[in-house]
């Protein structure tokens, strides 16, 4: 190699290691960004799920037993409770695969279909709030697993 290769190499080579490092430097930090960004949306849909499972608890809590016309005892459910549950349920609806939505969707229906009715008239719900919650935590485990 001439002498003149040799000083282009020595001039050049701070240029490059300072262009590398700068690649290298914006590599980490996109990577960074993205995981906090996972983690992030992993916190607000843990919530969510958390809030929701709360206030399926409270509409089947809310639970009251009034006399009807014909003096036989009807089963009520706290409008509001329900309410919040629905509220929550369209929350879900933004995080959750469909999955848990249509199970979600499946409680608030039985307390719809059976608010009012007579106790002998009841059905049984079909999803548990252990079958939510259940696959919620398999949801959000595989959001962690993925990121990994």
């Amino acid at each position: 190699m001439s002498e003149g290769w040799i000083l282009v190499l020595q001039l050049a080579s701070p240029i490059f290691a300072a262009a590398l490092v700068a690649l290298l430097g914006l590599f980490v930090y996109r990577a960074q960004k993205r995981a906090d960004r996972d983690e992030k949306l992993h916190d607000e849909k843990r919530t969510v799920y958390r809030d929701f499972i709360v206030s399926l608890v409270d509409a089947a809590n809310s639970i009251t037993h009034h006399v009807g016309p014909d003096e036989e005892a009807l089963m009520a459910f706290d409008e509001e409770s329900l309410s919040k549950a629905k509220l929550q349920l369209a929350l879900v609806r933004l995080y959750s695969p469909e999955k848990i939505f249509d199970l979600g969707m499946e409680a608030i229906v039985y307390f719809n279909k059976n608010d009012g009715k007579p106790f002998d008239e009841v059905t049984g719900a079909t999803t548990t709030i252990y079958d939510i919650s259940k696959v919620m935590k398999e949801d959000l485990r595989k959001g962690l697993n993925s990121k990994v």
